[in-house]
């Protein structure tokens, strides 16, 4: 959800944000929800891996290693696993204004081994707006445990676009 978070601080407080770097994150549209992106990603391993209750979407534990973690060490995998809880339905379906979006540099490091957000998905969100820089990174939706040096000097490379 960090992608649809970032996007909204940006457009809330544009003054405070000089760049936005989504990281194999889902790049919403001014009118569109997470639900709206995650149900066109038919290659998207989420909607089989979760559960839903009423308070909200909880990905099962039993899923988490293949659908984030795929490659993590498992030590790392069950660390985060154990640490994850339910999402709330409301920001899940809350739209993004109907406003235009901040004009400022931005950024996108796609991850090909993602399960939750297929690359296919991540390339056709980004093309939809224009970003400054693409990388990529053969890596899950877990870069900072899988790959932190990788991730780490990809946020670097990209860091110079707030400049």
């Amino acid at each position: 959800m960090g992608g649809v978070a970032i996007t909204m601080a940006a457009l809330d407080a544009p003054g405070a944000v000089s760049a936005l770097i989504y990281v194999c994150a889902f790049v919403p549209l001014p009118g569109e929800s997470l639900m709206d992106l995650v149900r066109q990603d038919r290659a998207s391993l989420i909607a089989d891996s979760a559960s839903f209750r009423p308070s909200g979407i909880r990905i099962r534990p039993e899923n988490a290693k293949q659908l984030f973690y795929d490659r993590c060490s498992s030590a790392d995998a069950t660390w985060a696993t154990e640490r994850l809880r339910p999402d709330p339905w409301l920001p899940l379906f809350q739209r993004l204004p109907a406003r235009s979006l901040p004009v400022m540099p931005r950024g996108y490091i796609e991850c090909t081994e993602d399960k939750s957000i297929s690359v296919d998905r991540q390339r056709t969100m980004a093309g939809r707006i224009a970003f400054d820089e693409i990388a990529t990174l053969e890596t899950d939706h877990s870069p900072f445990l899988s790959a932190p040096d990788l991730l780490a000097q990809g946020l670097d490379d990209m860091s110079r676009l707030s400049t």
